[in-house]
């Protein structure tokens, strides 16, 4: 998305969505303006850990939502979009086809399963996120992500995701549990779908 004045601009010039949010001293804040509704949402936690950055993601999602039914897609039609896709700014955003699904991440997040939606657009409905892949005449593929008004173009600049895998359910059994590290932090290692 834009940003100005250290204001982020969200959306199409039609329906904007400008915000701010913040994390200094222990406080979290968020503030939000949408012109078109006449809405304003503005929070202020005294706690580093409040969960703002879930309410703006949910607001966003509300209002700028993604196809939620899924559609049948053939298996085989997954794997030419895998890849490292890269955008504008040089963020990758990583696609593998594993166990008949994609999985994407974008950045450093870890990778989530995709609902297809549509030929080529595939959704993460609970995080307002819609991929849709499209292939050019060289066959070079290229990828649009949608997220709260926000859109990314990003061009694959490798076929596979080199040393990106999901483990099958057996292969992690092993390391299930509770870790201390030498300088005495704690972590555990569980399973989830």
């Amino acid at each position: 998305g834009q940003i100005g004045y250290a204001v982020f601009i969200r959306g199409p010039e039609e329906r904007r969505v400008y915000l701010h949010d913040g994390l200094t001293g222990g406080y979290r804040t968020l503030w939000m303006w949408m012109p078109e509704g006449h809405h304003v949402l503005a929070a202020n936690a005294s706690n580093a850990r409040a969960a703002l950055p879930a309410l703006q993601a949910g607001v966003l999602a509300a209002l700028f939502p993604v196809p939620t039914e899924p559609v049948p897609v053939e298996v085989t039609s997954l794997a030419p979009w895998a890849g490292t896709y890269r955008d504008e700014d040089g963020t990758p955003w990583r696609v593998l086809a594993h166990g008949g699904r994609l999985h994407a991440r974008g950045g450093s997040a870890g990778f989530a399963p995709l609902l297809p939606v549509g030929e080529g657009r595939f959704a993460r409905p609970e995080r307002g996120l819609l991929f849709s892949f499209t292939q050019g005449s060289a066959g070079a593929a290229s990828l649009q992500v949608q997220q709260g008004g926000a859109v990314y173009r990003a061009q694959r600049t490798e076929a596979g995701v080199p040393g990106m895998a999901i483990p099958e359910r057996q292969d992690v059994r092993d390391v299930l549990g509770r870790y201390r590290m030498a300088s005495g932090a704690e972590f555990w290692v569980r399973e989830e779908e």
